[in-house]
């Protein structure tokens, strides 16, 4: 993950969520336009591991990682296993979460929480059918 040279965005968050405390990360970042949960969990990231360009691909990758997992999980029960695992396989091989899911930027996050919001919708949408059935038999 770390073949590419990394580019300024990426050198950002890595300086950004370099920084001694969790109070001058926020500082750091009072004037960007991003939001800001990507850094803070990036800080906490570096806290763990070295603050280095492949370490902070890597959680970009995990969070493309989990995104197909995210929805077959989260996915409505009566939703049809082989449509979850269809939807889990064509979003396993999206070439944009790949390519997302190398930077060290918040994209595949974003596309996590996406995609979980989405399944819960789905969710919602069933659970409103069996309300709808349920009330139109009495």
């Amino acid at each position: 993950m770390d073949l590419q040279s990394p580019w300024e965005d990426e050198l950002f968050s890595i300086r950004a969520s370099s920084v001694t405390s969790l109070g001058d990360l926020w500082n750091w970042m009072k004037d960007d336009p991003h939001p800001p949960l990507y850094q803070t969990l990036l800080y906490f990231w570096f806290q763990l591991l070295q603050p280095t360009v492949f370490v902070g691909r890597l959680l970009s990758a995990i969070s493309g990682l989990l995104v197909p997992l995210a929805f077959y999980v989260f996915a409505p029960v009566e939703l049809k296993g082989r449509i979850k695992v269809s939807v889990s396989a064509l979003l396993s091989l999206s070439t944009g979460l790949i390519y997302y899911s190398q930077e060290l930027r918040s994209y595949s996050l974003l596309v996590l929480f996406c995609t979980i919001q989405l399944a819960f919708v789905l969710r919602l949408v069933y659970e409103k059918e069996k309300i709808l059935n349920y009330v139109s038999v009495y």
